[in-house]
Formats: structure tokens, C-alpha cells, sequence
């Protein structure tokens, strides 16, 4: 029988400290007075439709980038909360822009791509069945 290694013996690693995503992401922030919760669509559109739609291309990346270094129980809910602020700041007067646009289409092109993953796979799968 083998003898156990050092490695076998030793403690477990700590689990990485996870940022908070209102800290990492550059398009969250703490509501003001302090406790009173996040803003998760704190974004300044430009007018002009091309570079918005850019810019929201970029937080998308930026989002997805997060979520995937950092993917737990709690991100997982983070899609519907930055939904419902963009809801929240149209009711109070913000118009949809490129920024909008933009981060909508890149979330939802990882998701098209995630999900032809998915389906070949599962294709693949009935085949092989």
C-alpha cells in the first residue's frame, strides 16, 4: 500500500475570496444613503447610437468575464437584477439606448453560443445512444 503524501496530508486550500460585483463591475455602484442596496445599471448614454452600442458590448464582456471567473449561486441571479434596474430607470425617464442594445446582444450571444453547445452535444448524444 502506497504511503500518503505530503500533499494527501496537508489542509485544504482556502476557497479564493470572491470581489463583490458591485466593487468589480464598472457599471454597478452602492445606492446612496450606504445599506440602502445596488444600483446594477448605473450607465451615462453618449447619444450616439454606434459608440453606445460599443460601450454596452463591452459591459456585456465585461459582465459575462465576471461571471464566469466568479460563477456562483449568488451571480446567477445577477442578469434579472440589471434587467430590472435598466426596467426601473426607463420608468424614471432613462430612453433605451446602444448602451441597452449593446449589453442585451453581447449577453445574448454568449447564450446562442452556449447553446448550440448544448444542442450539439446532445445531438451528438442521441447518435451515439
Amino acid at each position: 500500500m502506497p504511503k500518503p503524501t505530503a500533499a494527501a496530508n496537508a489542509a485544504p486550500l482556502p476557497a479564493p475570496k470572491v470581489p463583490h460585483y458591485a466593487a468589480a463591475l464598472s457599471f454597478m455602484a452602492l445606492r446612496k444613503p450606504r445599506g440602502s442596496g445596488i444600483d446594477h445599471w448605473v450607465v451615462s448614454p453618449t447619444g450616439h447610437y454606434g459608440a453606445d452600442l460599443e460601450t454596452g458590448e463591452r459591459l456585456a464582456d465585461e459582465f459575462l468575464a465576471f461571471i464566469g471567473a466568479h460563477p456562483t449561486v449568488g451571480h446567477s441571479t445577477l442578469l434579472p437584477c440589471v434587467i430590472r434596474d435598466m426596467i426601473d430607470h426607463a420608468v424614471a425617464g432613462q430612453r433605451w439606448s446602444g448602451v441597452h442594445a449593446g449589453f442585451v446582444r453581447g449577453v445574448n450571444q454568449y447564450a446562442m453560443a452556449a447553446a448550440r453547445i448544448i444542442a450539439s452535444s446532445s445531438a451528438e448524444e442521441a447518435t451515439h445512444a
